[in-house]
């Protein structure tokens, strides 16, 4: 995995977390959740910024007719929140039937939006670091606009599950290998498609020998741009 949080954003989290808790803050700080489990967002929303300690975690939404579409993974060293800190700015409605379901058992903690307000306004140092996490989610976004402006669903499927590996898996000899964490429902839908279209794309990329699966594991023994577009034709 690639999340870890380098020694600066733990060092700076403690300083964060050492600033007194006001009366009105809430209490809550860690939380054990397990598989399955759903967190919507818009409880955290203006209260907490969470860091994901270990474990990972699906980001949905629940459209209109009731079917979820997920936004993106989140994994150890992750946040979710960060948008919290612009609470003036109208971005509740971005937390608004959006949760996080857990894919993996989760060991979050909560760090008060207060406490970060506070320490903000007397440390350049956590200003910065606010500002790199708005950034990085940013950028998560701009993944997810760019995947859907192909039009291959072929392509779509092999540059998110090329993403998943990257992020959440280990690299040896040409091969990404991680748990199989994900449905094919889940792929689906983070590359607007349908299950059957992806049971079949990862059936013709398993028979073609870019990728193999079970219940357990995940594997993509593919790595260059060029390989992915012969793959997926």
């Amino acid at each position: 995995m690639n999340n870890d949080l380098n020694s600066n954003d733990l060092r700076i989290i403690e300083r964060i977390e050492g600033f007194p808790a006001s009366e009105s803050e809430p209490r809550l700080s860690h939380k054990l959740m397990n598989k399955y489990e759903m967190l919507p967002l818009s409880r955290i929303y203006g209260k907490y910024l969470c860091l994901v300690k270990y474990g990972i975690l699906k980001i949905t939404r629940i459209d209109n007719d009731g079917s979820e579409r997920i936004r993106y993974l989140v994994g150890k060293g992750g946040f979710l929140g960060e948008f919290s800190i612009f609470e003036s700015a109208g971005f509740a409605d971005a937390y608004e039937d959006a949760y996080a379901r857990v894919l993996e058992p989760c060991w979050i903690q909560f760090i008060s939006m207060e406490k970060i307000k506070r320490a903000m306004i007397s440390s350049s140092d956590v200003r910065d670091f606010m500002l790199s996490l708005v950034v990085k989610k940013i950028r998560i976004y701009e993944r997810l606009y760019e995947r859907m402006l192909i039009r291959d669903v072929r392509l779509r499927v092999m540059g998110f599950l090329m993403e998943v590996a990257r992020e959440f898996g280990t690299l040896h000899e040409d091969v990404y290998t991680l748990n199989n964490f994900l449905t094919h429902e889940d792929i689906a839908s983070a590359v607007n498609s349908t299950r059957q279209t992806v049971t079949k794309i990862l059936n013709e990329l398993r028979e073609k020998g870019f990728i193999e699966y079970n219940v357990y594991f995940l594997k993509i023994i593919l790595r260059e741009d060029e390989k992915c577009t012969e793959a997926c034709q």
